[in-house]
């Protein structure tokens, strides 16, 4: 089966904040995986293929907040035994060059030392 993905994710334990876009409701949860162009949260909202949601990130080593538009791209069932109902799909839409850049250096800090020999190793 072909990869679809745009870029390499990370596992990672980040909060994350959203809002369904021109909603007043604020939830939270924690990041499955990451990457510069998206992320997948466990979650027990349903939200429709193409919603859009305002989510908000907090990486931790960097101190820093960011904050973007994401649309919903992928919604899959979780197991029974899961504590969430959904894995979410987000992909970034309007996130600005400098927090892109942000979540590229946090993610090539996060890489374990094999990850990144298998990344960038000379063969």
């Amino acid at each position: 089966m072909q990869n679809k993905r745009k870029s390499d994710r990370r596992n990672v334990s980040l909060n994350v904040s959203f809002r369904k876009m021109k909603s007043n409701l604020i939830s939270g949860s924690r990041i499955k995986d990451i990457s510069e162009t998206g992320i997948c949260i466990p979650l027990n909202l349903y939200f429709p293929i193409n919603s859009l949601l305002e989510v908000g990130i907090r990486l931790h080593e960097f101190k820093n907040f960011i904050k973007t538009t994401a649309r919903v791209v992928r919604i899959s069932d979780r197991d029974n035994n899961s504590r969430y109902r959904y894995d979410v799909g987000l992909e970034f839409l309007d996130l600005p060059s400098e927090k892109r850049n942000l979540l590229r250096d946090y993610l090539h800090q996060s890489m374990t030392q094999e990850e990144y020999k298998a990344t960038y190793s000379q063969t």
